[in-house]
């Protein structure tokens, strides 16, 4: 986002998207203003225009997908939220047309796809940011929260089966269940361990990569024995136990002294 703030700065603050179409900088300036001040469909008109002004331009482009995605509310199943869904994806698939290793735009795309809950085509997406860009952190954070996330859903259709509440201690009561909810999630599991573990290698400090791997153990836990269980729960509480900590030492530092 630095060249957008670059944008911000370089225009005076009554700065408005012209009605008609002008030069790519205007249009880029005006755009990044609305931008600031949360003016994100006057925004998205103005990068529109940028676009206009240069069809080459890859930050045209690029923001003009991002002040869509601002308006974009996850989880809203309307015909006209998911167009602008529609329309920000292609605005980032215009950018890989110019520049077709532009991480940003990958990024935004996987994003896009784990909000709308398409957790194939966000493990597509992230999957190529990872192979575009081996230190990408959050790439391989979110492999591993998608990993999550598709077996939250099982383990909490199973837990309903046999009548657990959300925090009832686990394993799984049932054998049969939790055999077969094992066999279905256990690879998917390994896989998130991995790719949590894979984020942390390359960023030590990445303390939300420590908080998924404790829900991610948690999960093990309870497609587990009893023996097992308490092991993979003693792993868990280590993780939140390191996240938490990490995340007060971010705060402490970032306070005024």
């Amino acid at each position: 986002m630095k060249l957008l703030l670059a944008f911000c700065c370089a225009v005076p603050i009554f700065a408005q998207c012209p009605a008609k179409s002008v030069s790519l900088g205007d249009s880029m300036a005006a755009g990044a203003q609305a931008y600031q001040a949360a003016r994100y469909p006057e925004a998205a008109a103005c990068f529109a225009q940028a676009v206009k002004a240069d069809a080459k331009s890859v930050p045209a482009r690029l923001y003009y997908g991002y002040a869509l995605v601002q308006q974009y509310v996850p989880g809203d199943h309307t015909a006209a939220n998911q167009d602008i869904a529609l329309s920000a994806r292609q605005r980032f698939v215009d950018v890989l047309d110019l520049d077709a290793k532009n991480s940003d735009a990958m990024s935004s795309i996987a994003r896009l796809a784990y909000q709308q809950q398409n957790f194939d085509d966000a493990r597509l997406w992230y999957g190529k940011l990872a192979d575009n860009d081996p230190k990408s952190a959050e790439a391989y954070y979110m492999l591993g929260v998608i990993g999550w996330a598709e077996t939250n859903v099982q383990l909490t259709q199973a837990r309903e089966q046999l009548g657990m509440q959300a925090e009832d201690r686990g394993p799984l009561k049932d054998a049969a269940v939790r055999e077969e909810t094992r066999k279905q999630n256990w690879e998917r599991i390994a896989k998130a361990i991995d790719d949590l573990n894979h984020a942390l290698s390359i960023d030590p400090n990445y303390d939300d990569a420590m908080a998924y791997l404790n829900l991610v153990y948690r999960q093990r836990a309870d497609l587990q024995g009893e023996v097992a269980y308490k092991a993979d729960i003693a792993t868990a509480d280590g993780w939140k136990a390191k996240a938490v900590a990490l995340k007060q030492r971010k705060v402490s530092q970032s306070v005024p002294k």
